[in-house]
């Protein structure tokens, strides 16, 4: 008689089971199981605890060569299970509990691996900073495999849950506790795409973030009281191949060395504007939102790269942003010197309209500087409010204030132009800064690239406080609609 002609087949119950070596580490227990045994395998099955977590499955032990076992079943998912088994997640960042279907294999010398599979029903998910949540109710996918080592390590997790994709692994200092986890793709709704590395900071499991590569779309960014505040600082260093604040102003090559707090963002980067132009900044926590200082040495490239003005040349800029509660939303300052214009077919309209030749000579040549040019703003995904802009310089003189949408490229603005500007301006004490004793007011009206220009030639005989008689208050934003 050889082995395989032999049939072998016994059935048996196994009452107050205990074991602490079918998972080293972790006290197994069961009031019943039944057992099943044949020639080729062990079979034990039922409902059970391992380490006072519930759990239906079945044993398998094989009697082959390798004697391969392995454990498949449902076991409750929890933050609380999970730190059980050594691996403690950020706090707070799962809550409520699901079920997952789980399978651990056996090896001889090898530790155990548990393959887990959930749908995340009943679980919610939060990572508070960027204000990304899961409620408890929706659906997901949640597949890890982990070793059952001392400690254990996440070896492979991969996580879909509303706008949440991510694929990486999870690794555990020697106590157990979160160390470090490497998201070779993660994903994020439209606000980011890319590489990202978690790690755990000091004993009060604060985190630093860092993103070798990616791209992140701050009109995505959820506003916020949309946001938990932190309650350690958490240092974040980025290198993102595209950060777009805006639909025009979209930073490339962007590095920068963040420090994120309960008060705001604050440190310093590099990037360039649509791959043109180098910018320099900052960003620092206000009350208002967070403050965004930008530098460029060309301030007419950076105006023509973010869709602004397109006829300005060299000069040097520094732009001052605060973001709002609404994503995308910033009120703005800017100031530039050195400023020169030339070949503007707006500003040729005005001049030709105010009979001033020679400075059209000028303009189609080497261009009209402009010593000084600023401007307050607010700037939306739709367009751009300009509050007060003013350019000053020996030979001109301009003011500037109305609305520009972004989708339709629609124009509507005002403002007054002031000749001879050096002598004309030595009467501003009766005029708002920008404008001479003698100007014209004029509004620009239509699509950007072709605008209606009128002048007003008889607001030229009144005095600077004057001429506003004359004019309409101008156009503004409507911020009331999303």
């Amino acid at each position: 008689i050889t082995w395989p002609d032999v049939s072998l087949q016994s059935a048996g119950v196994i009452s107050n089971f205990s074991s602490e070596d079918l998972a080293p580490g972790h006290l197994v227990t069961a009031p019943k199981l039944d057992v099943w045994v044949t020639k080729d395998d062990l079979r034990i099955g039922g409902a059970g605890q391992i380490s006072d977590i519930p759990f239906t499955g079945e044993y398998l032990q094989s009697f082959g060569p390798k004697g391969a076992a392995s454990v498949t079943g449902q076991a409750a998912l929890s933050d609380a299970n999970l730190r059980v088994f050594g691996v403690k997640l950020p706090q707070g960042s799962v809550t409520g509990e699901g079920m997952a279907q789980v399978r651990i294999d056996f090896a001889r010398g090898q530790p155990a691996q548990l393959r887990l599979v959930s749908d995340l029903q009943g679980i919610a998910l939060e990572i508070g900073a960027i204000g990304y949540r899961k409620p408890a109710k929706m659906a997901g996918d949640l597949r890890a495999e982990i070793a059952l080592s001392s400690p254990p390590q996440i070896t492979v997790l991969a996580l879909q849950a509303g706008e949440l994709r991510a694929q990486g692994s999870v690794r555990m200092n020697a106590r157990g506790q979160f160390q470090r986890a490497v998201f070779s793709d993660l994903r994020l709704g439209a606000l980011f795409a890319g590489e990202v590395i978690f790690a755990a900071q000091g004993e009060k499991g604060g985190l630093a973030i860092e993103v070798p590569k990616g791209s992140l779309d701050m009109r995505h960014f959820p506003p916020a009281s949309g946001r938990n505040s932190l309650g350690a600082a958490m240092p974040l260093s980025l290198r993102l191949a595209s950060l777009r604040l805006s639909d025009t102003i979209n930073l490339t090559g962007f590095e920068g060395d963040i420090l994120a707090q309960a008060a705001g963002l604050s440190g310093t980067f590099t990037a360039k504007l649509s791959d043109g132009p180098s910018l320099a900044g900052q960003v620092s926590p206000s009350a208002s939102g967070t403050i965004i200082r930008v530098f460029s040495s060309d301030a007419g490239a950076a105006l023509a790269l973010a869709g602004v003005y397109g006829a300005a040349r060299g000069g040097q800029m520094n732009l001052v942003l605060t973001s709002q509660d609404r994503p995308g939303h910033y009120v703005g300052d800017i100031e530039m010197q050195g400023l020169r214009v030339q070949s503007s077919s707006i500003l040729a309209e005005l001049l030709n309209a105010i009979s001033v030749v020679g400075l059209l000579e000028q303009l189609a040549g080497p261009g009209i500087l402009f010593n000084s040019v600023t401007g307050d703003f607010l700037l939306t995904p739709k367009g751009v409010e300009l509050r007060e802009g003013v350019a000053t310089g020996g030979a001109l003189g301009v003011t500037m204030q109305g609305t520009y949408h972004i989708e339709d490229r629609d124009m509507q603005m005002q403002g007054v132009i002031s000749p001879i500007y050096l002598i004309n301006g030595l009467g501003a004490v009766m005029s708002k800064r920008g404008e001479g004793v003698l100007g014209f007011n004029y509004t620009l009206r239509g699509r950007a690239d072709a605008p209606q220009v009128r002048v007003n030639p008889l607001s030229v005989l009144l005095p600077g406080f004057l001429r506003n008689i004359l004019k309409l208050p101008p156009a503004q934003l409507d911020v009331t609609q999303p």
